[in-house]
């Protein structure tokens, strides 16, 4: 009959302990998404330099800036920068009214003009685990 309790009393413990460890891990908070900042970002001028700051990134990771016109359409001129230990980057770009950018999904040069209709310039930040981060620019 001690034997039967003894068992009894371990399986309980054994069950309080699983859902304590599953309500741990439940409660654990996911990794906060990745978010960019450019000051100015409107009202821009051609040469003007924006400065760049963004966070939620994988600490220690390769992180890439760039003046892109979409996911695929970015110019050439991309810093190349390892987020800090917090997850965080922090970088000063010239941005361009009209620039060649490469098209990524299809290795080509192509002119870009931030002025024309239907284009929309922005700020682009990637890194492999995280993907893309965007915020729009505008020009005067």
């Amino acid at each position: 009959m001690k034997d039967l309790i003894t068992r009894s009393r371990i399986a309980k413990l054994a069950a309080s302990g699983a859902a304590v460890a599953a309500t741990v891990l439940l409660a654990t908070p996911a990794s906060a998404a990745t978010a960019i900042s450019v000051t100015p970002s409107s009202g821009l001028s051609d040469g003007q330099t924006v400065s760049i700051s963004g966070s939620g990134y994988t600490p220690g990771a390769a992180v890439n800036v760039g003046e892109c016109a979409s996911s695929t359409l970015c110019s050439n001129d991309v810093k190349n920068l390892t987020a800090d230990a917090n997850g965080a980057i922090s970088v000063t770009l010239d941005v361009k009214k009209a620039f060649v950018a490469k098209d990524w999904s299809t290795g080509q040069d192509v002119n870009v003009d931030c002025s024309a209709a239907g284009t929309q310039c922005n700020i682009t930040a990637w890194e492999q685990t995280t993907g893309n981060t965007v915020q729009n620019i505008s020009f005067s």
